[in-house]
């Protein structure tokens, strides 16, 4: 039987051509294989970098503290800046004298020193203890001695009343008696008018200039 050359060479091609679109199709899904396991592998490395930040570092200086706070009891209490101290000066307890000054006739301890009120007292209790006592030492006297007055003094008018740190203190007039630090020999009144709760006090038991 005699077959064409024509139709021997069609179906040739068709095999041809089908032959190579499989080949085609195999390739294709090959590369869609390979670019979704490279694709997979970027999604990977970025939720890894992601999850797992740099560290950061830790400082290399310890933070530096704020100074403590303290409370400027000088200022508080009208101390005109000097130096607090807690201790009244030497040879001064339960003794009281009068005294001239700048002010006029002052309330002076034994070692000449200017004694003061401080208002808020108010013929009261002291109320000048801690810190504020730090500027202001309270004129004491011993357990069981007696206050004493020199010339121009009231006796009459001399007390003590309890103290919650020092014991008792000498006071005149009701009034309770503070040193001020800020006095560094006798007749000064540095004090005088501090903070307008300060005053010398005059003989008669009243505060020097606050009239």
């Amino acid at each position: 039987m005699f077959v064409s050359t024509r139709s021997t060479r069609t179906r040739t091609a068709s095999r041809v051509f089908a032959l190579a679109a499989v080949a085609a199709i195999t390739l294709a899904a090959c590369g869609d294989d390979d670019d979704d396991s490279a694709s997979a592998t970027t999604a990977a490395e970025s939720a890894a970098t992601i999850a797992a930040p740099a560290p950061t570092e830790a400082p290399t200086e310890a933070p530096t503290e704020a100074p403590a706070t303290t409370a400027n009891d000088r200022g508080l209490y009208g101390s005109s800046g000097a130096t607090a101290t807690t201790a009244a000066p030497a040879g001064a307890e339960g003794v009281v004298k009068v005294a001239d000054s700048k002010l006029g006739k002052v309330l002076v301890a034994a070692n000449g020193m200017t004694l003061y009120l401080f208002m808020p007292d108010a013929q009261g209790d002291p109320t000048c203890t801690s810190a504020c006592a730090g500027a202001w030492p309270p004129l004491t006297v011993a357990d069981g001695a007696q206050v004493s007055g020199g010339d121009g003094v009231d006796a009459a008018l001399l007390a003590t009343a309890t103290n919650p740190e020092a014991g008792p203190q000498v006071t005149y007039n009701g009034w309770p008696l503070y040193y001020f630090s800020g006095d560094s020999a006798p007749g000064d009144t540095n004090g005088e008018g501090s903070g307008g709760v300060w005053y010398a006090v005059d003989p008669t038991g009243n505060p020097v200039g606050n009239d």
